[in-house]
């Protein structure tokens, strides 16, 4: 039976699922509304172990009169090339192991039951690559002036693809009015290298995904 998560909950994938290899994320929406169709675009944002060196000045000597330079490591996780952006307009990355399946101009017709699809190889996966950030985002929405107050029933689930079972699934129930983003969720390895699940479900104000992006970078 699928997990069903609220939002900050999290799920450990690779306890769910015994030799668990490659999953499909699905999302899905539908128009809160008769009107104009809504082009929500789902992408994904490979994050990379990125270890920096920070330099700062501290007081030295005595009663502190002096000052030294010290530096110290601090790892993130961050963008670090752009191809490791994966939407509509870059279907695969680089590693094989992530592949969206196509962009649904029209929300609330997913011929899959889901409205957009990325496929994921966790298994295979290039082991400095520690985060996937799963986002959707309305195209042109100042333009258009849409917000996913317009937008109901959206929801993330991760599917194993062997068994095709639902592993968990994600209802984003807030009010995201006047919001034109959401980070959906987080696949992320933890300390011991298992695959995890976080329901996010933050809503933002960023107009396009280039704007998404910045946050990670």
């Amino acid at each position: 039976m699928a997990v069903s998560l609220t939002k900050g909950q999290k799920v450990n994938l690779s306890k769910a699922v015994e030799k668990l290899a490659n999953v499909t994320v699905g999302l899905g929406w539908d128009m809160a509304q008769n009107g104009s169709s809504i082009d929500c675009d789902s992408s994904v944002f490979v994050l990379r172990e990125n270890t920096k060196r920070i330099s700062k000045k501290v007081k030295a000597g005595l009663f502190g009169l002096f000052s030294k330079t010290e530096t110290d490591e601090v790892t993130e996780y961050g963008l670090t090339r752009s191809d490791d952006i994966i939407y509509y307009g870059n279907l695969t990355h680089g590693s094989g192991c992530i592949k969206h399946r196509g962009d649904n101009l029209v929300g609330g017709t997913g011929k899959r039951n889901d409205d957009e699809q990325i496929a994921i190889n966790l298994k295979k996966m290039p082991p400095d690559i520690k985060k996937l950030v799963v986002v959707v985002n309305i195209y042109n929405c100042k333009l258009r002036g849409q917000h996913f107050g317009m937008i109901k029933n959206c929801y993330a689930r991760i599917v194993d693809d062997a068994t095709k079972q639902e592993i968990c699934r994600y209802n984003l129930t807030d009010d995201y009015d006047r919001c034109t983003a959401l980070i959906v969720g987080e696949l992320y390895r933890d300390e011991n290298g298992e695959w995890q699940f976080k329901a996010v479900g933050e809503g933002t104000h960023d107009g396009n995904i280039p704007d998404m992006a910045k946050r990670y970078k």
